[in-house]
């Protein structure tokens, strides 16, 4: 692992994150509470954010690689599938995880929840 790799997750792990278990030990996801962000810099990309209720945690995924918007269903560049469940929207939890998420990578993100179940990909 490169060093700035590693002072990403040192910043990350810090007040009340942490790091996720491997794809392999938990290889889906449901969140409740959800949305979808983009990110511009460094490069544009979308990632789910929401409440994972069985881990009791807020989660913000790694960059989404294809997405379902009739089934809210998704898969990450991990290789992760996330089912999205219930209505738009976030709990304390997923907002916490979010911003201190986009303060550790230096990014900022907009909500395109309607514009993806909207529209094409």
């Amino acid at each position: 692992m490169n060093e700035n790799v590693k002072q990403q997750f040192a910043v990350l792990i810090t007040g009340g994150i942490w790091a996720t278990r491997p794809v392999e030990d938990e290889p889906s996801i449901t969140l409740t509470s959800w949305m979808i962000i983009e990110t511009v810099e460094p490069e544009p990309s979308r990632h789910f954010v929401g409440y994972n209720g069985p881990g009791r945690e807020g989660r913000v995924s790694s960059p989404i690689v294809t997405f379902d918007a009739e089934t809210l269903r998704g898969i990450t560049h991990t290789g992760r599938v996330y089912q999205l469940s219930g209505s738009p929207g976030l709990n304390g939890d997923a907002e916490y995880v979010l911003g201190r998420w986009k303060s550790g990578y230096k990014v900022d993100a907009t909500d395109v929840t309607d514009a993806v179940l909207e529209g094409p990909q």
